[in-house]
């Protein structure tokens, strides 16, 4: 899976927005100053600043376009990750049946096993007790 990264503005946006404010406050200034012998320079100023305001709002679509991108792109591996996910969960309960229904059938096997077992065994006992008592029958016929 991919973890969504919150992006920082770079530096270079920073320092575009610094030297905007610097101007700004530059034309403020000189047009307080004097109007008439400023206006060239102040609309100059003054493109400036909408220039590197219309460059970060340039900046910051294509950011966005990128997080857009990046965002799609996570949604649809979480998508897939999660149909895996999903693939796997599906195999993962048909072997727990399969290992159940095995498992009952040993357990039965186990138990017919028992039993074959408990007949052997008292079959012995009476097999053991027939010869005893023949043995102290032929003892007592001697």
């Amino acid at each position: 899976m991919k973890i969504k990264s919150d992006k920082r503005p770079s530096r270079r946006n920073d320092r575009k927005v610094l030297v905007a404010e610097e101007s700004i406050k530059r034309w403020a200034e000189s047009d307080s100053e004097s109007s008439s012998s400023s206006s060239s320079s102040s609309d100059s100023e003054q493109k400036e600043v909408h220039c590197l305001m219309a460059d970060h709002m340039d900046d910051d679509e294509a950011e966005n376009a990128s997080l857009k991108n990046s965002s799609a792109e996570s949604s649809s591996d979480e998508l897939e990750d999660t149909d895996s996910l999903k693939t796997e969960l599906s195999k993962l309960r048909i072997e727990n049946e399969l290992l159940r229904s095995e498992s009952s059938e040993l357990k039965a096997e186990v138990e017919k096993l028992t039993k074959e077992m408990s007949s052997w065994t008292q079959s012995t006992r009476a097999l053991q007790k027939l010869q005893e008592s023949k043995s102290q029958h032929l003892i007592e016929l001697s």
